[in-house]
């Protein structure tokens, strides 16, 4: 009975992980979905928001008629995606949902009513958005996600047949329903002739690990007591190596990790598995050739009926793709910060070089008099010297800002965080007569992340502010505070304006991305979201409350103590 015991248990795992990665790749579809329709129907709000500001004088027929060209011009040229992937535009015409739809209907603005709505368009044109399987025009059974273009009065859908997403899981559903029943009939056989049929097993196990190349999942199992560990074949091409190339080691898994992110690893693992804390984590790992990649790990302890950890079960997955598409969006914010402080950089640099023109002309003049004596040259240069050393920097920090921050965390001095991002956006405020007043505890600790990361979120609250004050007649002022928290090892950065504060409606979703309530062309939405996340990466929180006068941001990152003198 042990072959075929054997036999049973090699299918029900290759079983259940099919069906686990099915379950996943239905997600990752639908998320897939989900994305392209939000970011197609945000574009189209963007284009439309556009046309109304700067189209409708532009184009004859108005700006309805010169966003649709402009969208029918993009979706002409989108060519699906799959095999049987499609996008698809609707609107009400008197009543009726029209379609267009680049495989039906070609041609300009060519919206057409069929004889058949699938109810995806239906949802879209009634405000709503999500993923649902349905029925399409062809009568075939896709998986959609949609979407509603409020300002256009529009609906956008994109599908994909669900037999192009079971395909693959069909097929090995079938080969491993023949391999069940074909490892029943030699378990059978050879428990009869008491011998172990291994070669079917190994099969088995084939089809599993393809399974988890075609899902890029890599899974492991680290038996807690004796310090053994297995990982799938996926696991070493993750790490840079290949398949065979990486010997199967508690070190070696270590070693792969990027120096500087080896202890929090580590340290996640030991939690884990001593306190029962949740490991789900994201690190950098130094393949051989030189180069970081990111993976996502997550995991668990099995244990026994007194609590004890017998083994520690995971899977790991590289997010390199993702963590680059996230850090081009912070660095094009960045970008966009640089270009909105323009005109107030330009203020900042003409304060010395008025400085630098006075001395000069004073210097001109009592030359032109002869009474130009070694002491007043001396004194007039040095000023000529202080200022040109003072524009020099705000130049040099404005080309600091705008590199591409590197993701390492250090020590840092809050203040001096602070006293940057005002050294980019200090005379922008004056002259909106805003005052700012910063204030430190004698404990001022230092804080572990990034400064241009984090000048960057301060440069955004404060942008924020100034645009919350703009039509405020009374008093201006802007309160930068810095706490230190032993007890809780973190250190603050309040930032606390008179600007009237944030509509309590609207508090619980400033952070979510394209949320704002600025006027439209005002603003992205994209600001605070992508603040919330440098501060999230960097282990901290970011949050707002409304005090009396104003609004408050609080910004906790972890605390670094100085080193004291002895």
């Amino acid at each position: 009975m042990l072959p075929l015991l054997i036999c049973l248990i090699g299918v029900a795992t290759a079983g259940a992980s099919t069906a686990t990665l099915f379950s996943a790749a239905i997600d990752e579809d639908k998320s897939r979905l989900k994305q392209i329709v939000n970011v197609q129907a945000r574009l189209m709000e963007a284009v439309a928001k556009f046309d109304v500001e700067h189209g409708e004088a532009a184009h004859p027929d108005g700006s309805f008629v010169a966003t649709m060209g402009q969208i029918v011009d993009a979706h002409k040229s989108l060519g699906g995606f799959g095999e049987t992937g499609e996008f698809v535009i609707g609107k009400l015409i008197n009543g009726e949902i029209a379609i267009l739809q680049k495989p039906r209907f070609d041609g300009d603005v060519n919206f057409q009513v069929p004889p058949f709505i699938p109810e995806p368009m239906q949802r879209a044109l009634n405000g709503e958005t999500g993923e649902i399987i349905a029925i399409d025009y062809k009568g075939n059974q896709v998986l959609a996600s949609y979407a509603s273009v409020g300002i256009l009065n529009i609906g956008l859908v994109a599908k994909i047949d669900t037999d192009e997403v079971y395909q693959p899981f069909i097929i090995s559903g079938t080969i491993i329903a023949v391999l069940t029943l074909l490892m029943i009939v030699v378990g059978v056989y050879a428990s009869r002739k008491f011998s172990v049929p291994f070669a079917q097993l190994e099969k088995s196990q084939t089809r599993f690990n393809k399974s988890q190349e075609f899902a890029n999942i890599g899974t492991w199992d680290w038996n807690v007591k004796t310090g053994e560990l297995y990982w799938s074949d996926r696991i070493a091409p993750l790490f840079g190596y290949k398949k065979d190339e990486l010997e199967t080691t508690y070190d070696n898994f270590v070693g792969s990790i990027h120096p500087d992110d080896r202890q929090m690893v580590t340290d996640a693992v030991t939690a884990c598995v001593e306190t029962g804390a949740e490991y789900n984590i994201e690190h950098r790992t130094l393949w051989p050739d030189g180069t970081v990649h990111w993976l996502h790990e997550s995991g668990d302890v099995v244990r026994d009926d007194a609590g004890s950890p017998l083994n520690m079960l995971g899977v790991v997955q590289d997010i390199t793709e993702r963590k680059s598409m996230q850090e081009q969006l912070i660095q094009s914010s960045k970008m966009a910060t640089l270009g909105e402080m323009a005109t107030g950089v330009a203020h900042e640099l003409n304060q010395p070089l008025n400085v630098i023109r006075m001395a000069v002309g004073n210097l001109k003049n009592k030359l032109k008099n002869n009474k130009l004596d070694v002491d007043h040259l001396n004194d007039k240069l040095n000023k000529v010297d202080s200022m040109v050393e003072r524009a020099a920097s705000i130049i040099d920090h404005m080309r600091i800002f705008g590199r591409t921050a590197a993701s390492d965390t250090e020590p840092l001095i809050p203040v001096n965080i602070i006293n940057g991002a005002m050294g980019l956006m200090g005379e922008q405020l004056r002259l909106a007569n805003i005052d700012v007043t910063t204030t430190a505890d004698e404990e001022d600790n230092l804080i572990l992340g990034n400064q241009i990361q984090i000048e960057q979120v301060l440069l955004n609250l404060l942008t924020n502010a100034r645009d919350a004050m703009k039509d405020n007649n009374g008093n201006k002022h802007i309160m930068f505070k810095v706490n230190s928290d032993d007890d809780s090892e973190c250190v603050s950065i309040e930032v606390e304006d008179s600007g009237g504060g944030i509509d309590p409606e609207h508090l619980p979703r400033i952070f979510e991305p394209f949320y704002t309530t600025k006027e439209v062309g005002q603003g992205t939405g994209l600001g605070l979201s992508i603040s919330y996340g440098i501060i999230a990466e960097m282990g901290g929180r970011i949050e707002a409350e409304n005090t009396a006068t104003g609004a408050k941001f609080i910004i906790t990152l972890p605390a670094r103590k100085r080193e004291r003198a002895a």
